[in-house]
């Protein structure tokens, strides 16, 4: 069996990386000298969205810092990311008991490559089966993405995607036969929302509270 995971807000929570890279263009704003390290964290912890930060930020730096130096230190730094026990345990578990696992992710190579990194995940899943829409040249949004992971484990013909987003994470594996499975965000704090309004075709066949309820499902 074939199972594919999804990783921002499923593996690991995106507000991680949000805080990560918030704190590196705190730093990145401090190191012109026209604001501390502790004037700047409160700036962007005022905002109420990281953007309306970044503004702030360049007004109090005086010109010195603009917005694609802050856009780009956010997401090329190398972030500071913690992979929860849980997913850890899961993928361990799931890797010696045989399953075929894939990673299938969008975002620029360079920020999903530094996640993967600091996650450490490189142990769960191998290089050909880390798939990412930067690299690949088309987000879930298609279906190429999960075309790829059929044609690079052809062995595998049951298919379970794991994800968190219904407008793009499991339309096209529904339409391909794969059996969906959404991770509820019972915390409610999820970059993306999961209470959206769609065609049947965009929401997973079965949903789950934690990732620990997966095994139980296979």
């Amino acid at each position: 069996m074939l199972i594919a995971f999804d990783l921002d807000d499923t593996l690991y929570k995106e507000r991680q990386f949000v805080a990560s890279g918030c704190e590196a263009v705190a730093r990145l704003a401090a190191s012109t000298g026209k604001l501390t390290l502790a004037e700047a964290r409160a700036i962007l912890a005022d905002a109420a969205i990281t953007a309306e930060g970044f503004d702030r930020l360049a007004e109090a730096t005086k010109g010195d810092l603009s917005l694609s130096d802050m856009l780009n230190e956010y997401r090329f730094h190398t972030p500071v990311l913690i992979l929860p026990e849980e997913t850890a345990d899961l993928l361990a578990c799931l890797k010696q008991n045989g399953y075929t696992l894939v990673l299938i992710t969008d975002g620029r190579s360079a920020t999903q490559r530094g996640k993967i990194k600091a996650l450490g995940l490189e142990r769960y899943f191998s290089p050909e089966n880390i798939i990412i829409s930067g690299e690949t040249g088309a987000d879930k949004n298609y279906p190429l993405p999960f075309l790829l992971a059929a044609e690079r484990n052809p062995g595998e013909t049951e298919r379970v995607y794991v994800g968190d987003n219904p407008a793009k994470d499991f339309r096209h594996p529904n339409l391909m036969g794969w059996r969906t499975i959404q991770l509820n965000d019972t915390a409610n704090i999820n970059v993306h929302a999961q209470n959206i309004d769609a065609a049947p075709e965009y929401m997973a066949a079965q949903t789950i509270n934690t990732l620990g309820e997966l095994p139980g499902l296979l």
